[in-house]
């Protein structure tokens, strides 16, 4: 059986607004099961889902800045660096 919660309440439980949850379900992302409310596996998962490709893009943007012999990014001068 699937939790079907209050949008409050899986906001809470993922840790996102409830801003957050009503823009998945906007962008067709995340289904409303009843008026006000989301079933919390698939917020879970489509908060996981969101967490992957920010981390894919930042690792695919990170890959554009050079680094150090330590790991670092290097100090970039110009249009990357806002300069």
């Amino acid at each position: 059986m699937s939790d079907i919660v209050k949008v409050q309440k899986a906001a809470r439980e993922i840790g996102v607004s409830q801003r957050t949850i009503y823009y998945w379900i906007e962008s067709g992302d995340l289904d409303m099961v009843e008026p006000g409310k989301v079933n919390l596996a698939d917020a879970t998962l489509v908060f996981a889902q969101k967490q992957v490709r920010r981390i894919e893009l930042s690792s695919t943007l990170s890959k554009k800045f050079s680094r150090d012999e330590k790991g670092k990014f290097r100090l970039l001068s110009g249009r990357l660096n806002g300069k």
